[in-house]
């Protein structure tokens, strides 16, 4: 008899209800699936972005001019719509990037460190292990529609201070192991442990480490 073929949204509730067993049905040519659950994920965090830009305050230099007149202005509206059009993509990419380079690293550290297996596969569970995450997006989606202005303004304000590179890297820390993303990164220790066959163990440390990597890269570059 031929294996049963399991839609995907029975692969994602498998997914929280059942990691490994899940897991172990999801090969590389479930890329696809991994893809759109980023998609997915990428998309809403790209409306969050767009809908935290919508509620900055700008204050633009230069006046409207008079019918004859010359001199430098920025129309706001436009402005305003660039800068969150900006955000939304930012936020967008921010997210693509957590999902590939942490995979690249991931594969790395596990050939070194615990054996081999399939990138594409990898990048398929880790697409699947980001599922903690889209819950994290929508309840960030629901906070930028109901956060003030003078709120958002402080977070920025808070943002723009200076910060030691050890209060940097602790940022990263807490940015990337929120309640959702310790909830994802346990999937992805099963992940990598059902791809390269290995013991939790090595897959905690092997995953620990691409992890590590990925905190100290966003010191350096945005993503």
């Amino acid at each position: 008899m031929s294996e049963e073929k399991i839609g995907l949204p029975k692969q994602i509730w498998r997914c929280v209800a059942s990691p490994r067993k899940a897991f172990e049905s999801i090969q590389g040519e479930d890329l696809w699936k991994g893809v759109l659950l980023i998609f997915i994920l990428s998309s809403v965090a790209a409306w969050a972005g767009f809908v935290y830009a919508s509620k900055i305050p700008f204050n633009l230099p230069g006046e409207p001019r008079l019918p004859g007149t010359y001199g430098p202005y920025i129309d706001p509206e436009a402005f305003r719509r660039n800068i969150m059009t900006i955000s939304a993509l930012q936020s967008g990419l921010r997210v693509v990037a957590g999902w590939l380079i942490p995979s690249a690293l991931l594969h790395l550290s596990a050939s070194l460190f615990v054996g081999k297996g399939s990138l594409k596969r990898m990048l398929a569970l880790t697409g699947f292990a980001s599922i903690p995450l889209i819950i994290q997006q929508l309840l960030r989606l629901i906070d930028a529609y109901t956060i003030s202005v003078e709120e958002i303004t402080s977070v920025i304000a808070n943002r723009f201070l200076g910060l030691s590179f050890a209060l940097q890297f602790m940022s990263n820390v807490l940015g990337v192991f929120t309640v959702f993303g310790i909830w994802a990164f346990a999937l992805t220790v099963v992940a990598v442990s059902v791809n390269y066959k290995a013991p939790a163990k090595r897959a905690l440390i092997a995953a620990g480490l691409a992890y590590l990597v990925f905190i100290l890269l966003r010191l350096f570059l945005p993503i």
